[in-house]
């Protein structure tokens, strides 16, 4: 197993929270297409996705493959969507200022593989649980959610200087 340092460890974290976000955006506009429902997840129906004109979403349609397969419950993905912008820019903002003001935590790599790993699943929960866990879902849920702020909470320790 390779060993990555604090920076190239925040690389990565970075660039999976940015695929998966981008992903979950990606998944919601392919279900708004899907149902033709542009107000769920929203504060209002946007007045200019009314006037898309229908060879433009014809082939946003086909590019986004909504011929094949079912639409993901809408909400679900607004939620993940929006919990992933309340939670990781304040993780990576905290591990970018710490490694700009070369306050490196001891097991800082491990921080942040583990709070990758645990928002991961906490998504998967978010957007799967009730059909994949079951009676899990809440459980997976909370924990994997629970894990994720430890880790923040554990390096914003280190930028405060606590202990």
């Amino acid at each position: 197993m390779s060993t990555m340092t604090f920076n190239e460890a925040l690389s990565w974290a970075a660039a999976v929270c940015a695929v998966k976000t981008t992903v979950m955006h990606l998944l919601q506009t392919r279900s708004r297409l899907i149902v033709g429902d542009n107000k769920t997840g929203r504060i209002t129906e946007w007045v200019e996705d009314a006037m898309i004109p229908e060879p433009l979403i014809a082939a946003f349609k086909l590019a986004f493959g909504c011929a094949a397969g079912m639409p993901i419950a809408i909400d679900r993905l607004a939620g993940v969507a929006q919990n992933n912008c309340q939670n990781e820019p304040y993780f990576l903002l905290l591990a970018g200022a710490l490694s700009l003001g070369g306050a490196v935590p001891a097991d800082g790599v491990d921080l942040i593989k583990y709070y990758v790993y645990a928002r991961l699943v906490h998504n998967a929960a978010f957007l799967y649980g009730p059909i994949s866990f079951g009676d899990l879902n809440i459980p997976v849920r909370a924990f994997s959610y629970v894990a994720a702020v430890g880790c923040t909470l554990l390096m914003a320790k280190d930028a405060l200087g606590i202990f």
